[in-house]
């Protein structure tokens, strides 16, 4: 495989590659591969803070799929994965209401802005 693909291919495209006894191939992606670019982080983070503040009752929470759906289509939005959005949510300061799930609840309120 080497030789057809080159010998660090799967290790310059951010995947790290696993061969178990039965010969089956599994490309597990690196913690990296979500990193998002300054100027997008920034523009996330901005958007975070503007529009979502922290509930001051408890009440129903947002799912984070939900809240980075409303992201994507504010008209400063551009596509995110959710661990992207999960974690700028962590990175302004909000914690998920348990982070075993797959799309973390946060308690939250919508302040949006346009």
């Amino acid at each position: 495989m080497g030789s057809i693909l080159g010998e660090n291919y799967f290790e310059e495209k951010g995947c790290e590659l696993n061969i178990s006894k039965s010969f089956s191939i599994n490309m597990a992606k690196k913690e990296s591969a979500y990193e998002l670019p300054e100027n997008q982080k920034e523009a996330l983070d901005n958007w975070i803070t503007l529009n979502i503040l922290p509930q001051k009752t408890p009440e129903k929470p947002y799912a984070s799929y939900a809240l980075k759906l409303l992201f994507e289509e504010s008209p400063d939005g551009f596509f995110i994965a959710n661990p992207q959005f999960k974690e700028a949510m962590v990175r302004c300061g909000f914690s998920p209401v348990n982070k075993n799930k797959l799309n973390w609840d946060f308690r939250v309120s919508l302040n949006l802005q346009g």
